[in-house]
């Protein structure tokens, strides 16, 4: 079944594009293979995760509105008991984007955290009379990678596939609350590492340093901070301030990759103007 929707999204592809070079180079079929191995690769791994788990998806491709902003959100999933509903979001990007919170922070990565306000009023609608809470915001990196012999516990077919999960696995932050965790992955236990989500378990049960994990509370003064960020940026569009503000954060100067740096001469863009230098606070 799954080899059929593959074989009729990439029909359907050809058809909207009507374009012969698509296939009329062996460099281009290669591509056209390519996207299927993807496609194949992205419905297994999907299919692993959300067996995992007890959250099931339950919007796709989901317009909303905060205020004058406006989106879609491309897949929103629930877990649902007897008093709540545990909502998650999931963007999906064809690009290798991580997660960073210190990001989200300084208003350079507010797009997740939109998303989850969106996202729970949304569900807050169609589940009235229940507590709807949130569950996790995450990134999935649309791939099909190519593993490192140093990555593999051995040369079994499942070490290279679990190898393959780890690479895929969702990016991002989920609620700290242990069984709100479980929901994405059921085997997690202690001295186990999700395979699904950015979490494992010490022995004590304990996080790891490396999970990603806040605290309900946490989540809720992430998303108020986000909207009050935007709140302003709407303020400052419609009275016109449309000042240069740059930043250097972790090396990298925002100049570099600014879509009007052509406005700026070279001695504003490396030395003269002042820069907002973010530190690391999380």
């Amino acid at each position: 079944e799954a080899e059929a929707v593959i074989e009729e999204a990439a029909e359907r592809f050809l058809e909207e594009n009507e374009n012969p070079a698509l296939i009329g180079s062996a460099r281009n079929r290669y591509f056209l293979e390519r996207m299927k191995r993807i496609m194949r690769r992205t419905l297994k791994t999907i299919k692993m995760q959300v067996s995992s788990g007890d959250y099931r998806p339950d919007l796709f491709e989901q317009p909303f509105r905060i205020g004058n902003i406006t989106g879609r959100i491309d897949r929103i999933d629930i877990s649902e008991n007897t008093e709540a509903v545990y909502v998650s979001v999931i963007d999906y990007k064809s690009g290798n984007k991580g997660f960073d919170l210190n990001r989200v922070y300084y208003g350079l990565d507010m797009q997740l955290f939109l998303y989850l306000y969106g996202a729970m009023e949304l569900e807050s609608r169609r589940h009235k009379g229940k507590k709807i809470k949130p569950g996790g915001i995450f990134y999935y990196h649309i791939d099909d990678p190519v593993v490192g012999e140093e990555e593999l516990v051995s040369d079994s077919d499942e070490a290279i596939e679990d190898a393959i999960n780890a690479n895929l696995k969702l990016r991002g932050v989920l609620n700290a609350e242990p069984e709100a965790a479980r929901l994405f992955d059921r085997a997690l236990a202690p001295r186990v590492n999700s395979k699904v989500v950015p979490v494992g378990m010490l022995t004590d049960g304990e996080y790891s340093k490396s999970s990603s994990v806040l605290s309900e509370e946490e989540l809720s003064k992430f998303s108020d901070h986000i909207r009050k960020l935007c709140e302003e940026s709407e303020k400052q569009i419609y009275s016109g301030e449309i000042d240069r503000n740059p930043y250097i954060y972790e090396g990298n100067n925002s100049c570099e990759y600014c879509a009007y740096v052509d406005m700026c001469d070279e001695k504003d863009r490396y030395e003269k103007m002042n820069k907002r230098r973010l530190k690391r606070i999380y």
